[in-house]
C-alpha cells in the first residue's frame, strides 16, 4: 500500500527518527541539489503532521518547489495533506481540516500521495539523509 511504502521512504530519509530523538526541523544539503527540509508543524497522541520542501531564494522570499505537509501516523502509515510549488501558483489541500476532516478530496489525495510516492524515490536516489 502506498502509505506505508511513503512511511518507509519517510524512514529511510531519516525522518522518523529526527521525530523520535524530538527534533523539530533539520536540512539535508547535497552538491548540485536544491536542500530539503524539515519542519514539524503539529503533533497529538495518534499523528505528527510535519512539512518537507525543497526552497530556493527570489527576491529575498524563499519560494516553495515543491512544500508538502505530510502525516504521519502512529501505525506506520504516512499520507500527504497539502501540496505547494509558489512559482505557479499552487497550492492545494486534500483535506477542509486536519485531524478532524468533515470533507476528502479523494482524486486529489490519490494524485499527491503517487506524487510524494516519486519525490521521496527522488531525494533518496540523489542521496539526501537527514542526520539525526
Amino acid at each position: 500500500m502506498i502509505y506505508e511504502n511513503i512511511y518507509k521512504k519517510l524512514q529511510k530519509l531519516g525522518v522518523i527518527e529526527l521525530l523520535d530523538n524530538k527534533q523539530d526541523y533539520s536540512k539535508s544539503e547535497l552538491p548540485n541539489y536544491m536542500p530539503l527540509s524539515f519542519d514539524k508543524v503539529f503533533e497529538n497522541d495518534s499523528v505528527t503532521v510535519i512539512a518537507l520542501a525543497h526552497r530556493y531564494p527570489q527576491n529575498g522570499d524563499l519560494m516553495a518547489d515543491p512544500d508538502c505537509e505530510i502525516a504521519i501516523h502512529k501505525n506506520g502509515i504516512a499520507e500527504c495533506l497539502t501540496y505547494q510549488q509558489d512559482s505557479l501558483g499552487i497550492y492545494q489541500q486534500v483535506y477542509d481540516a486536519f485531524p478532524n476532516p468533515k470533507q476528502v478530496k479523494i482524486r486529489l489525495k490519490k494524485e499527491l500521495n503517487s506524487f510524494l510516492n516519486q519525490w521521496l524515490s527522488n531525494c533518496l536516489n540523489q542521496g539526501h539523509q537527514f542526520d539525526a
